[in-house]
């Protein structure tokens, strides 16, 4: 194994990893699971940790590793995944998206930073802390390998690994920086989403003889979906708003110190524009209010050429991130309604919702967080962002709500890294900073 003190070191691990093709989504990579973590197991057991690989009797397994360096030190649980989104050259990758590639003062491949590589960042610092004998922390990990399906077991499995995961600290990295600044998540959105389905006939129909006369279920669909917004984007479900607590003063304040730049957020996603007039509601709508968005619409013929058809079905699947205050639950009824109400008797209709991840917030203002602050304003020379994450992390509400603490979420990759698209990467000089933040914080006092 890799003496795990060099970035030469850190890459090889990270081309290695990254050759495994980890895909949670898809079961037909159920074996590159598997040898993901017994990759793991290996790198930890080589590193001088004792190493368990939880199996589950449904979802994929998950890697605890454990390093008591001495039984007086606190203890650090440390998160994060080895599990990640498809990916296939086909797509638009530059380079085949499993074999890891250094190009352009970056690594570019899936999962180099969400969360192969920044998860590897800890293992490897830490590592290395435990050969030198400078660790100052007894340390845990957890990497599981489900992330990105919405880790549909982790809530159970910090329940039944209760005593075996109790920490004083959890810290992990799964998020990027903004405007070139550390970020600390003060919270998160949660996440639902949910998918319509329109059937106006028993099959696709001739347009030239029956249209005009008969209902078109794209048509259909698309006026549904209409509905859900007036022309200022605020959606138009009676009760979706309902417990959507003011923003505060202190949040504000926390908003107010993200940069925001609208030149260099269109460039980045190509957008032309933004609806949002300044940098405090655009921080406010991404993080601090709820929000329905269409993620797919399915219906008729797309293929070559034209299929001159009126298409008997058509669905629409949508996604909502709401705040802290809601109730899940309910919205997803309130929803449920407005469909019905807004579905002509006409159509058959059906209605279905997925797996639900609540949202959280989480308090940054105790002496542990403002610890990782002033290590990280030491490495970045650059004030800390304290970020209201318009994304879900269902693990930090599930470690709140069973072990009782608050996670500490830093982002350590580039903001145009790209994760889940197309070309991800992780800039080489943002690894190093992260690097030298794991081992300030890892080293003893």
């Amino acid at each position: 194994m890799l003496a795990l003190c060099s970035m030469k070191d850190y890459k090889q691990l990270l081309e290695d990893f990254v050759g495994i093709k980890s895909v949670s989504p898809d079961p037909n990579f159920k074996g590159e699971i598997h040898r993901a973590a017994d990759w793991l197991k290996t790198l930890f057991t080589d590193g001088g940790f004792d190493v368990e690989v939880w199996e589950m009797e449904k979802g994929n397994p998950i890697v605890f590793a454990n390093h008591i360096e001495d039984e007086g030190l606190e203890t650090v649980l440390v998160y994060g995944h080895y599990d990640v989104m498809p990916a296939a050259k086909e797509d638009g990758w530059d380079t085949d998206p499993f074999q890891l590639v250094e190009k352009d003062g970056r690594l570019w491949g899936r999962g180099s930073v969400d969360n192969k590589g920044q998860v590897l960042i800890y293992i490897h610092t830490i590592i290395g802390l435990v050969a030198s004998g400078k660790l100052g922390y007894n340390v845990k990990f957890m990497i599981e390998g489900g992330e990105e399906i919405g880790s549909p077991n982790i809530a159970q499995v910090l329940e039944d690994k209760k005593h075996e995961l109790e920490s004083d600290v959890i810290l992990f990295s799964d998020g990027e920086m903004t405007a070139d600044r550390p970020v600390i998540d003060a919270g998160c959105r949660g996440n639902m989403s949910f998918t319509v389905k329109y059937k106006t006939a028993k099959t696709n129909l001739h347009s030239g003889i029956y249209g005009g006369a008969i209902a078109n279920s794209a048509n259909e669909i698309c006026r549904l979906v209409s509905k859900f917004h007036d022309e200022n984007g605020r959606v138009q479900v009676s009760g979706f708003y309902d417990g959507v607590e003011e923003v505060t003063e202190d949040e504000l304040e926390k908003i107010g110190n993200t940069d925001f730049d609208p030149d260099e957020i269109k460039k980045m996603t190509g957008v032309k524009k933004i609806f949002a007039e300044n940098g405090e509601e655009y921080y406010v709508k991404i993080g601090l209010q709820p929000m329905l968005t269409v993620t797919g619409i399915n219906s008729g013929y797309t293929g070559e050429g034209y299929s001159n058809i009126i298409p008997s079905n058509a669905e629409v699947r949508c996604n909502v991130r709401m705040v802290e205050s809601q109730d899940p639950k309910k919205l997803a009824e309130s929803i449920e309604k407005f469909v019905e109400k807004n579905t002509p008797d006409y159509i058959d209709w059906e209605f279905t919702f997925g797996s639900v991840c609540n949202p959280v917030k989480v308090d940054v203002d105790n002496q542990r967080v403002k610890d990782v602050t002033e290590i990280l304003e030491e490495v970045y020379s650059k004030k800390v962002i304290f970020k209201y994450c318009g994304g879900s992390l269902p693990i930090v509400d599930d470690f709140k709500r069973v072990l009782g603490l608050d996670a500490i979420s830093v982002g350590l990759g580039n903001e145009d890294c790209n994760m889940h698209g197309v070309n991800e990467n992780f800039r080489s000089d943002l690894i190093e900073k992260g690097v030298l933040f794991v081992r300030r914080f890892f080293s003893k006092k």
